[in-house]
């Protein structure tokens, strides 16, 4: 199995057969705009389907919101968690 974080997360989109499971657990993937979104379609474009399990987990809470502590708005982690499963599940 492997433990991805966003930084790691090219793997999945670059070289999949790497580990047979990958868990994203709270992904930025709002992190340089969006460019996860960008690195999952080349894939796609190249391959019919992830060769891979992919587990996704986020909170319920992490949603855009006011932070008082941050002093602005927070990034809907959620959401963008949602639009790539959409993603990855089209590819099945």
């Amino acid at each position: 199995m492997g433990i991805v974080e966003f930084r790691d997360t090219t793997g999945l989109s670059e070289e999949p057969s790497l580990f047979q499971t990958y868990v994203l657990g709270s992904p930025s993937f709002w992190f340089a705009d969006g460019a996860i979104y960008e690195l999952e379609a080349s894939y796609a474009e190249r391959h019919r389907q992830v060769e891979a399990d992919v587990i996704l987990y986020v909170g319920g809470l992490e949603t855009s919101r006011y932070d008082p502590a941050r002093k602005g708005k927070t990034r809907d982690v959620v959401a963008g968690m949602r639009k790539f499963e959409e993603r990855l599940r089209a590819r099945v």
